[in-house]
């Protein structure tokens, strides 16, 4: 389930009642996204203050945003090496699912439906078998008249960070990646901006290009809101980034650095999970 999951399928519908849901129309387990939002922050944090050392300008990120990853990459040839090589959280949990069980079965469940064609990339194809949005799930919870907000049976989720979990709206993910460079290195000065929509990612795009941006990390998101406002999506980007906030407050750990499972499962399966993406 993507971190913007919170709150989709109604106010007073809990995330462990959606994870209930999900095993009781046949999926052997569900995992947080937000869990690779947690190794992918630690990943970019450290690129971060290589980059910084090496004498790099900037760092762009938002590997969870493909749109904008394209756009930066694909039609912005002068700054494209500027931009972090991670892969997205989704296809993180997805390789890590599969090095723990190779015959598993991945489904994606988000707001995006760029998602779709990032599953579909020669280079990605390994790492998730099929992506839903929120919109085909609530199809498939009516069709099998399943009503996620009477289930008495709550699955605990306790996958990821707070930081890990607000990836899911615009400011998020920089706000993550911020907090786990200040641990690392108290005394470096992260500079941010984040484009909030496809509109403001190429103002700013623009401004790198031109000398104009005073920044030294910045975050794309396509959609207003961040993932919360993808096409996908079942409420309101402002509700559904509020639901995220108050899941987040719940998490058991504040930043992604300090994700025992995290970083478990990145030392156990470093040499087999693959989580730099050269192309996108």
């Amino acid at each position: 389930m993507a971190p913007a999951f919170s709150g989709q399928f109604g106010p007073d519908v809990s995330e462990e009642q959606i994870k209930s849901a999900l095993l009781m129309l046949g999926f052997y387990d569900v995992v947080e996204v937000a869990l690779g939002a947690d190794m992918i922050t630690v990943k970019e944090a450290n690129e971060f203050l290589k980059r910084m050392q090496r004498g790099d300008e900037f760092m762009i990120t938002s590997c969870c945003c493909p749109p904008f990853v394209r756009l930066a990459k694909g039609f912005r040839p002068k700054i494209a090496g500027m931009v972090s090589d991670s892969v997205s959280p989704m296809i993180a949990v997805a390789r890590f699912i599969k090095a723990e069980d190779d015959n598993a079965k991945v489904v994606f469940i988000g707001p995006c439906i760029a998602k779709k064609t990032e599953a579909k990339l020669p280079e990605l194809k390994d790492a998730v078998d099929c992506v839903l949005t929120f919109e085909e799930l609530e199809a498939i919870f009516e069709a099998y008249k399943l009503e996620p907000g009477k289930i008495d049976v709550e699955m605990p989720l306790n996958d990821a960070s707070h930081d890990g979990r607000i990836y899911a709206h615009t400011g998020g993910v920089s706000k993550a990646i911020a907090a786990s460079i200040k641990s690392l290195n108290p005394g470096l000065d992260v500079k941010i901006r984040h484009g909030n929509g496809i509109k403001e990612c190429r103002q700013i795009l623009d401004a790198i290009e031109d000398g104009r941006l005073e920044a030294n990390f910045v975050e794309g998101m396509a959609c207003i809101g961040g993932c919360v406002g993808g096409p996908g999506k079942l409420v309101n980007h402002e509700v559904g980034a509020a639901a995220v906030d108050e899941f987040a407050k719940k998490s058991k750990v504040k930043e992604a650095i300090s994700n025992e499972a995290a970083n478990i499962l990145v030392e156990k399966y470093k040499e087999k999970v693959e989580l730099d993406s050269p192309k996108m």
